[in-house]
């Protein structure tokens, strides 16, 4: 994957973090308003290790087309198949999705330019990619990568 995004000249990673983390959520639905709070009507958890990065997209590409690169890269990989994917506003609300899935504001964009997936990557090693993407502005698009590596406690 960082082999694949880091050969991009269009994609700058602005951000990176690697955790072990406990029960990460997955989201296989869109966001929903429920009682008041935001969540996913399907999803999955696991505990592992996760990383995360922010790569900006610029060099006359827009997140869209990284969106659908990444996609179609993923999909050309044995073993690896969609587990959930949104576009636009059927994912919700990108505000959400910035601030409470993968707490990073700078993500926030308009509603109608965002794109969501979830990957299995591996089910027996149980690697799982999601993928983000969103537009503010012509100058500020964003694809946000979490891997997921699962592990026993």
């Amino acid at each position: 994957l960082d082999e694949f995004l880091n050969g991009k000249s269009f994609l700058t990673k602005t951000y990176e973090n690697e955790a072990k983390i406990y029960d990460y959520q997955i989201g296989l639905s869109a966001l929903q308003k429920k009682s008041g709070s935001w969540q996913f009507k399907n999803s999955i958890r696991y505990s592992g290790l996760i990383r995360s990065h922010t790569w900006q997209v610029a060099g006359g590409y827009d997140s869209r087309e990284a969106f659908e690169m990444l996609a179609e890269w993923l999909l050309n990989k044995s073993g690896s198949k969609v587990l959930f994917q949104c576009k636009g506003r059927s994912c919700g609300s990108s505000s959400q999705w910035a601030s409470r899935v993968f707490e990073r504001r700078l993500l926030y964009g308009r509603d109608d330019t965002q794109r969501y997936a979830a990957y299995q990557i591996s089910e027996s090693a149980g690697v799982w990619l999601v993928v983000y993407s969103s537009a503010r502005s012509t100058n500020r698009q964003y694809i946000q990568t979490v891997l997921i590596r699962a592990q026993d406690d």
